[in-house]
């Protein structure tokens, strides 16, 4: 119901209007229909699982898996959602005590006489594809899955071999295990090539079933710069425009590599060009 959908975004979510790509993605999600968002980061990919995993479990009592690859993510999620939305995370940098007590809240959240406790489920690509006994304890007290969001979803084909192999066994897991046919990828930047094989694998129909956004954010803006290579090399490109207007004057920058063993590198080059001007 088009009604109840803007209803909740406005009186719960406090927003006037969806962004580009939310509505339909959203809509797709609460048909049961298999979907893959792009959208830019900082143009609210969260709310397209958020706002149906709420109105699954406030009607029909059902949860949400999200699975998320990284600890600091979930726990952004977490400290970040509005005070009506209830949520937990379970991955291995917890406590025994602290996973035992995200158990206890399923339990309680599955109980015929309780409205459920949380509306959707954090969790990493290994704790839910590797089968450890503590979240199988979790999947045999869960309410029924509404669907599975599956957060990074570029991971499920372009560098997961590289990055995190589970998420090459995620689809069967999620489809096998749980049986779950509705899944919702989402991504902020991909080449045109893994989006298509990203949809195969979940199951996305690649006609209507893969939603894009703007490339951008309205708050970023985009150049390009020529670089000396031959003569200065990369690194010396990347120190030369940083000491360049504007970038000069800037407190802070994020730097992007496509490897951690590139991250490293730079980082040690750019600690050491850049040392007078942070002690000074």
């Amino acid at each position: 119901n088009k009604d109840e959908v803007l209803d909740v975004l406005r009186n719960k979510f406090g927003h006037n209007d969806f962004r580009a790509g939310q509505e339909e993605a959203i809509r797709r999600i609460l048909c049961g229909k298999s979907t893959l968002v792009q959208l830019a980061t900082g143009s609210g990919k969260s709310l397209v699982y958020q706002l149906p995993a709420y109105m699954y479990a406030e009607r029909y009592r059902c949860i949400t898996l999200v699975v998320s690859p990284l600890v600091s993510l979930m726990e952004d999620q977490i400290d970040g959602l509005p005070g009506f939305l209830r949520a937990a995370c379970f991955h291995s940098a917890q406590t025994s005590r602290q996973r035992e007590k995200v158990v206890e809240l399923i339990k309680d959240s599955s109980s015929d006489n309780n409205k459920s406790k949380i509306h959707f489920l954090l969790v990493s690509p290994e704790t839910l594809a590797g089968g450890s006994s503590l979240f199988a304890s979790i999947l045999r007290n869960l309410p029924p899955i509404a669907f599975v969001c599956i957060d990074e979803a570029h991971c499920v084909s372009a560098w997961s071999h590289n990055f995190r192999p589970t998420y090459l066994r995620l689809c069967r897991v999620i489809n096998e295990r749980l049986g779950v046919e509705t899944l919702l990828g989402l991504t902020a930047s991909a080449p045109e090539s893994t989006i298509k094989d990203v949809a195969s694998r979940l199951n996305v129909s690649s006609k209507d079933g893969i939603i894009r956004g703007k490339l951008l954010p309205t708050n970023l803006k985009l150049s390009v710069s020529r670089g000396e290579s031959r003569r200065r090399g990369k690194e010396g490109d990347l120190v030369a425009l940083l000491r360049s207007e504007p970038f000069v004057d800037y407190s802070s920058i994020i730097v992007y590599c496509t490897r951690r063993d590139t991250c490293e590198k730079l980082a040690t080059i750019i600690r050491t060009q850049f040392q007078d001007r942070d002690v000074k």
